[in-house]
């Protein structure tokens, strides 16, 4: 399945949050840096099931291509 970044923002001063969507245009995952976490938290925005429809790793490479270095 493809996947993408949709849109980026900081929650906070010092945390920043990408939206990651399959083709749909539903969110899959949001995917959180900040300083402590560089490789990114991934929080899931889909049922348990179909999570296993995408991988982790792209989801964060997808994430971290759409975020650049913002620390």
């Amino acid at each position: 399945m493809s996947i993408f970044a949709q849109s980026g923002e900081w929650v906070t001063k010092k945390t920043y949050d990408v939206t990651v969507v399959n083709m749909n245009g539903d969110t899959v995952a949001v995917v959180g840096f900040n300083r402590d976490q560089l490789d990114g938290a991934v929080f899931w925005q889909i049922d348990m099931p179909s999570r296993f429809d995408y991988d982790l790793s792209e989801i964060k490479t997808v994430a971290k291509s759409y975020v650049g270095k913002p620390f």
